[in-house]
């Protein structure tokens, strides 16, 4: 799997601010009938529009296993780290009382610039 997406962030006035280009690719690789790995690899290249500088260039990588017990239940873990690189999370010209309410803005924890994820679980459809 590969894919591509262009987007753009709007202030409060709807001016635009920010525009990135984004990209990803993933495998995944069923080792046995019932145990499968998926890794992906994410990249953003996020420019300021005003004076069309670069300002960040945040990346991802995620795995997953998961485990089939059955047609219907299978367990699986994933973990995955991001790293902001680059990205001014305290920039003023960015809205983030209004973007933070509306989904449109990145956001960590003050002095943070990666994070690490693991989550684990059991899935049963129906």
């Amino acid at each position: 799997m590969a894919g591509y997406r262009w987007g753009k962030n709007k202030d409060g006035a709807r001016k635009e601010i920010l525009r990135d280009n984004f990209y990803w690719i993933g495998a995944n690789y069923k080792l046995t009938p019932s145990v499968d790995f998926t890794l992906e690899y994410a990249y953003d290249r996020i420019h300021r529009r005003v004076g069309e500088s670069q300002i960040g260039n945040p990346w991802q990588v995620t795995a997953i296993a998961n485990y089939s017990f059955s047609k219907r239940t299978s367990a699986y873990v994933v973990t995955s780290f991001t790293k902001n690189a680059g990205l001014n999370l305290d920039n003023s010209a960015v809205n983030y009382a209004n973007s933070l309410g509306t989904g449109n803005s990145y956001a960590l924890g003050a002095g943070e610039t990666s994070m690490l994820g693991v989550g684990l679980g059991i899935r049963h459809t129906f």
